[in-house]
């Protein structure tokens, strides 16, 4: 708990912030039960799935709240990667 989190919000770089998660979510689960099948025909939606369960599990719900948002996200990854975020290596 108290733990600062390492995030980048523009792709460039990165910063240390005080904004800590939730309290009341100290564990999280979830279940994709399709996981396999989305995994091979879409996987970069279910990365976004998942990211999104995570950020509204430590309270940064509102960084990913729209689809833009979490595209947003999604393409600072690749980038952060050295993807492209219009043609990223599929798996």
């Amino acid at each position: 708990m108290g733990t600062k989190w390492f995030y980048s919000a523009h792709g460039i770089g990165a910063a240390i912030f005080d904004k800590v998660g939730s309290e009341l979510d100290r564990s999280i689960s979830f279940e994709l039960p399709e996981i396999s099948e989305a995994f091979y025909s879409n996987p970069y939606d279910l990365a976004a799935r998942i990211l999104e369960t995570i950020y509204f599990s430590s309270n940064w719900g509102d960084l990913v709240d729209s689809p833009a948002k979490l595209e947003l996200v999604v393409d600072e990854g690749f980038i952060y990667c050295g993807w492209p975020p219009s043609d990223p290596p599929k798996p």
